[in-house]
């Protein structure tokens, strides 16, 4: 049985893009998987499928720099003291 069709698109990557640009626009402190699912309207299961397709190497792209700017983010949030440490280290763990 074949599931309905993801709708993958250029309009889809470049929703994805306005997020990464603008995450904090939406009250996130942080970019996140689960951020840029709601602002594109797909589920968690559906971009990490994208990301393993190599004919949506851009998609791929796109969640390796939600997690480095996530990184970053709470690196120098948890060294300026700005993030609660705890939440800071346990969220560093999947860095």
């Amino acid at each position: 049985m074949v599931g309905r069709p993801t709708e993958y698109n250029d309009s889809i990557l470049e929703m994805a893009e306005e997020y990464l640009e603008y995450y904090t626009d939406h009250e996130q402190v942080v970019p996140s998987v689960v951020g840029l699912c709601k602002h594109i309207n797909r589920a968690k299961s559906t971009v990490y499928e994208w990301a393993k397709d190599k004919d949506k190497s851009a998609f791929s792209d796109i969640l390796t720099r939600v997690a480095e700017i996530q990184e970053l983010r709470l690196i120098n949030g948890g060294l300026s003291n700005q993030f609660n440490p705890a939440v800071t280290k346990m969220m560093l763990t999947k860095h």
